[in-house]
């Protein structure tokens, strides 16, 4: 009898530890808030297997693009609701495991994961909007184009529109063409066989036309067989925007995410009295290297650009001044031209594409009696007249 009560109290606290690992074990729910699942490293792997199409985003909270990419996220999913899209979040910040071993730690995302395939998601093109997330989806289950059966309609949209002269529906440049639209769901597209359309534009067969009825303006591709999606994809994404886009909060990430990775800006104050003649000669020259150049303007005189300024190291009284960039190497190059007309631009530009054009070195002020001292102190301005100076033998210690 002593024994028997003696592991009594053992026994009971083992049953109930074998209870709460059992009822652990059999929770399978995984946490949600406002129907968008809350994912981890826990759970991540079981909401893929219940889930045919899972819609990832991955949250970077601490960035401004984070929380107006959140916002979009969070109405295309009050709209997904009992749909085969289940939305899901993951936030990079605290998973910075799961986010590293998807690939997933560098700008926020979205992803659509299909039937559980953890290695080939769908990147999501467009997230500024939650109809731009909701067309990309729409686009992917089904036809990407309006058809245009006559002229009427065409004639009643009055936004930008990409329209494909077809001769065949069926013929695979149209599959070409559908695969554009689906990677750029902020965009219309259509498609006609109309006679009367097609010679109201005098076009072509299997000619993409894209239109800007609000400003009248339209620019044509001639397809051909071996033309690839993402050949259309650049057309599109460079001609849908003016030859010269103005930085601000709304064009930025447009500005940021364009395939054309060689930047022209024109830092300028638009209240200056010679603004329209330098404004003319930057147009002139954009036009002459479209889909080479994204021409962008900066307005010295708006606050807002201050931390653009501050990052290329130009101060409100250095404008106009002009700097070229690639995205890809972050190599800034400065026209070093005094006078800003069309043909110094234009020349600018050209050595920059060819070359030519010499890197400007990001500097510090040089020191007074910097060059007085046994050992000299440089800075970027210096640099290059001391330590590549053929004659010399330097030694340099960063």
């Amino acid at each position: 009898v002593f024994v028997f009560s003696f592991f009594i109290p053992i026994l009971v606290h083992y049953l109930f530890w074998l209870k709460q690992i059992c009822l652990k074990l059999g929770d399978t729910t995984i946490p949600e808030k406002e129907g968008i699942l809350q994912l981890e490293k826990g759970n991540f792997k079981r909401a893929l297997r219940k889930h045919k199409q899972l819609l990832v985003h991955f949250y970077t909270p601490l960035t401004s693009e984070g929380h107006r990419v959140a916002a979009a996220f969070k109405a295309a999913a009050a709209e997904l609701q009992g749909s085969e899209v289940k939305p899901a979040v993951i936030d990079v910040t605290t998973e910075k495991g799961l986010a590293k071993k998807l690939h997933a730690s560098g700008q926020p995302s979205i992803r659509l994961y299909l039937s559980g395939d953890v290695t080939n998601p769908a990147l999501c093109p467009a997230r500024r909007s939650s109809a731009s997330i909701l067309t990309w989806l729409q686009r992917r289950a089904g036809t990407s184009a309006d058809l245009i059966a006559d002229l009427s309609q065409l004639e009643a949209i009055d936004d930008l529109i990409v329209v494909g002269f077809f001769k065949e529906l069926n013929h695979e440049l149209v599959q070409v063409f559908y695969a554009a639209a689906i990677d750029l769901p902020d965009v219309r597209f259509a498609l006609t066989q109309d006679d009367e359309v097609i010679s109201k534009y005098t076009v072509t067969q299997d000619v993409v036309l894209l239109l800007k009825k609000k400003i009248f303006t339209e620019s044509k591709r001639k397809m051909k067989p071996e033309t690839p999606k993402e050949e259309l994809v650049v057309f599109i994404s460079v001609y849908q925007m003016d030859p010269v886009t103005e930085y601000n909060g709304q064009t930025a990430s447009q500005i940021l995410g364009s395939p054309v990775l060689n930047h022209a800006l024109l830092f300028v104050n638009k209240s200056s009295e010679d603004f329209r003649e330098i404004f003319s000669a930057f147009h002139n020259a954009a036009e002459a290297y479209r889909a080479k150049i994204l021409f962008v303007l900066v307005n010295v005189d708006e606050h807002r650009n201050g931390r653009l300024m501050e990052y290329f190291r130009v101060r409100h009284f250095d404008a106009p001044h002009i700097r070229l960039v690639n995205l890809t190497d972050q190599i800034t190059y400065q026209m070093l031209s005094e006078t800003l007309n069309e043909e110094s631009i234009k020349q600018f530009c050209q050595s920059y594409l060819e070359g030519k054009a010499k890197p400007k070195l990001m500097s510090e002020p040089i020191p007074e009696r910097w060059d007085q001292k046994p050992v000299k102190e440089l800075v970027g301005m210096t640099l290059e007249k001391v330590a590549f100076n053929p004659n010399k033998t330097v030694f340099v210690l960063f």
